[in-house]
């Protein structure tokens, strides 16, 4: 089973990056829009990414620690409060974490193997 790195891979900078976050969330970007559920969604859903975790699969294929990381931004993207607007997103408490993680992985087999 594989994964879209492509899609993982953008869908993690937009999640590591406070500036695209502000660009892409808050409609400052004419042509372009997205928000942090569809930066999650393509993390999880439209990478694969989520299947290979349901399978059990990450740490076998890219190991244990990328696989506590993943599980780790999983949790961090569950506990955000849903429903809020973007501004109050991109500052949330838990968006530093979130950052740091995303940062991690950028530089991790997940995306760079």
């Amino acid at each position: 089973m594989s994964i879209n790195k492509d899609i993982l891979r953008w869908s993690l900078e937009e999640l590591a990056n406070e500036e695209e976050q502000k660009r892409l969330w808050l409609g400052i970007s004419k042509n372009e829009m997205s928000s942090f559920e569809e930066a999650r969604c393509g993390v999880f859903d439209d990478s694969g990414l989520g299947r290979l975790m349901e399978k059990g699969l990450v740490a076998s294929e890219y190991g244990t620690l990328v696989a506590e990381m993943v599980s780790h931004l999983s949790f961090l993207l569950k506990k955000m409060p849903a429903n809020i607007p973007p501004h109050e997103v991109i500052s949330h408490h838990l968006m530093g974490e979130i950052r740091t993680t995303c940062l991690r992985l950028l530089e991790s087999p997940l995306v760079k193997g």
